[in-house]
């Protein structure tokens, strides 16, 4: 790789438990700050309008997640490629990989805003939305859907600045968006009376910020960055988009299966009641940002794996997934000792009606459960990813979503009549499906032959 290169960092070498740790940190920063955007949405949602608006931002965010599913693979997609080619330094196949990256993106970004825009009423309906939530939910839906090119852009960008070593820059791209979505959270809910779609006006336009200042610092540095911004770097090229479509149509399934799968569990819950499925969306918002961490380490794993498989340094790889079972697998432990005592003051945070409360303590319980398989999951799903495994990422969706989702939940709420609370027990243990496709790959050692580099 070029020498004047400076943004970013070698992966390869160095003491892996000190590196792994200062790569994640950044990725936990920005993971927490993302996780952020619709926690204060709910948040003042819940506050300032209800539990009808806390269930419209749950139900459209739940929707809006299923298109970001999307950006989430194909982004995941250029990472890995982008970063299996600068462990094998080569310049040429990074630039070209980028662009071929951002034109891609681009076009499937405005695909899901028709969508999004043009049938989100007939989506809220199909998910059985309670009645007093539908319009909102619609609402959040369609401004969230304006939004797709900006979202699928700071997709884009943060994925090869990672792939490059560099999580730093991308923690800085997404608290700009943090701070405008708050600010205007508080001036559209709370201010203005918006509603749950001025959450969702809120979101977009700190993304789109966020996204234009991340595209405007690269250009100045593209000498240091390894892409040019020439019109011809962003011509689709046979190799690197069939490469990137190959990993990424795999993965934005998983991914996408996954979200539509947790949508229809999440149309179940909602027979249940408002209260229920106002603890639900609770619930998951907790899970979610305690879950952080944890999604934080398989990225820059899997970042790291990607690398490492690139320049060969196969004896690496096993070390680091070691490292992030361990740290994992200590973080659960602490998480749990602080959630269990804790459960109701969780819950106030986002709703303070006494039948949504009431619900707080089992499925915090829950959710410390699923801190542990979580640890387990990204611990050998980051050699999935770092290898570019796409097929098996997506039997892991499959496994999860599929299986081991629908037949959990029905198991817990229905044959064991745990109700709400067992649809989400079924939910969250539906992991066990990448554990198990994880584990074996890791274990078998297939992976020390997938590199994606030309020759």
């Amino acid at each position: 790789m070029d020498a004047k290169r400076k943004i970013g960092s070698d992966l390869t070498q160095g003491p892996i438990a000190g590196k792994l740790i200062r790569f994640t940190l950044p990725f936990l920063g920005a993971t927490l700050l993302q996780t952020l955007y619709s926690t204060v949405d709910m948040v003042v949602v819940g506050q300032f309008v209800g539990s009808v608006g806390s269930v419209a931002v749950s139900q459209g965010s739940r929707l809006t997640m299923i298109f970001t599913s999307l950006a989430m693979g194909f982004a995941s997609a250029g990472q890995v490629f982008i970063a299996q080619q600068i462990g094998a330094k080569n310049a040429e196949g990074v630039n070209k990989t980028i662009g071929n990256l951002f034109s891609l993106l681009l076009f499937i970004s405005l695909l899901c805003l028709v969508v999004g825009t043009g049938l989100g009423r007939q989506i809220v309906a199909w998910m059985q939305t309670p009645a007093e939530a539908v319009q909102q939910s619609w609402e959040y839906l369609v401004v969230s859907s304006l939004g797709m090119p900006f979202i699928f852009g700071y997709n884009a960008v943060c994925a090869v600045l990672r792939g490059m070593g560099d999580s730093t820059r991308p923690l800085l791209f997404v608290a700009i968006a943090s701070v405008i979505n708050l600010v205007l959270d508080l001036l559209f809910v709370a201010g203005l009376d918006m509603g749950a779609a001025g959450a969702a006006w809120a979101t977009i336009i700190g993304q789109a910020v966020a996204f234009i200042v991340a595209v405007i610092y690269l250009y100045r540095r593209r000498d240091s960055f390894d892409f040019d911004f020439r019109r011809r770097s962003f011509r689709l090229e046979k190799f690197y988009t069939l490469t990137i479509i190959k990993l990424g149509l795999p993965m934005s399934l998983q991914y996408t299966v996954i979200g539509l799968s947790q949508t229809v569990i999440t149309a179940f819950v909602n027979g249940y009641g408002l209260a229920a499925a106002a603890a639900w969306g609770v619930g998951d918002r907790v899970f979610t940002l305690v879950n952080a961490i944890d999604m934080s380490l398989m990225q820059a794993g899997g970042a790291m794996v990607a690398q490492n498989v690139g320049a060969g340094r196969i004896e690496r790889v096993r070390k680091i997934v070691l490292y992030l079972l361990s740290f994992g697998l200590a973080l659960a432990a602490v998480n749990t000792l602080w959630m269990l005592p804790c459960h109701e003051l969780l819950f106030r945070l986002f709703n303070k009606e006494p039948d949504v409360l009431a619900y707080s303590f089992d499925m915090m319980v829950v959710v410390a459960v699923s801190c542990f398989m979580s640890a387990v999951m990204s611990s050998v799903q980051s050699v999935t990813t770092g290898t570019g495994a796409a097929g098996l990422a997506f039997l892991a969706g499959m496994l999860d979503s599929i299986v081991f989702r629908f037949a959990l939940c029905f198991l817990f709420g229905y044959g064991l009549d745990l109700g709400m609370v067992g649809f989400y027990m079924g939910s969250n243990f539906a992991r066990l499906g990448p554990i198990l496709v994880g584990g074996i790959y890791f274990l078998s050692g297939r992976w020390k032959t997938k590199r994606l580099v030309r020759g």
